[in-house]
């Protein structure tokens, strides 16, 4: 609903497509490293773009404006709570992000033949990165329902 996640979405389908682009063009023993970023990157990039783009229709625009405004007050009132809350999605999402570096090293070490045999341990990081994503979604509809 922010200008950053527009931009973000937008960066971020501009280097899955770049991906796209280079694992149609290029023959390459990365092409698994291709197929995830483009997967990765293009579907981060639409998610973004389309939640900017439902927040700001004129029919969501109050809405968007209430959240807002509930969002400014709560930060205010509970500063503290929102830093430490802050503090551990940052946490959270640095724990995503060298999951997928690993996952991303270990596609190129396979493929230069360094490595071999990486599939299970990729599909066991893959594994616990989706498990971490529904665990979130999961817990936030519990504690939002708790707290409604």
């Amino acid at each position: 609903m922010r200008k950053r996640d527009l931009i973000t979405g937008i960066i971020s389908c501009i280097i899955g497509t770049v991906c796209l682009t280079a694992l149609l063009l290029t023959e390459t023993t990365l092409e698994t490293m291709f197929v995830w970023g483009t997967g990765y990157c293009l579907v981060l990039g639409i998610s973004k773009i389309d939640k900017y783009r439902w927040w700001n229709l004129p029919e969501n625009r109050n809405r968007r404006d209430a959240m807002l405004e509930s969002e400014s007050i709560e930060q205010q009132d509970e500063l503290r709570v929102k830093i430490r809350d802050r503090a551990g999605r940052c946490a959270y999402i640095f724990g995503q992000y060298i999951i997928c570096a690993v996952m991303l090293i270990l596609i190129i070490l396979s493929a230069w033949d360094i490595l071999v045999n990486t599939n299970i341990i990729l599909y066991i990081l893959c594994g616990y990165l989706l498990l971490q994503l529904i665990a979130e979604k999961l817990v936030y509809k519990y504690i939002s329902k708790k707290y409604e």
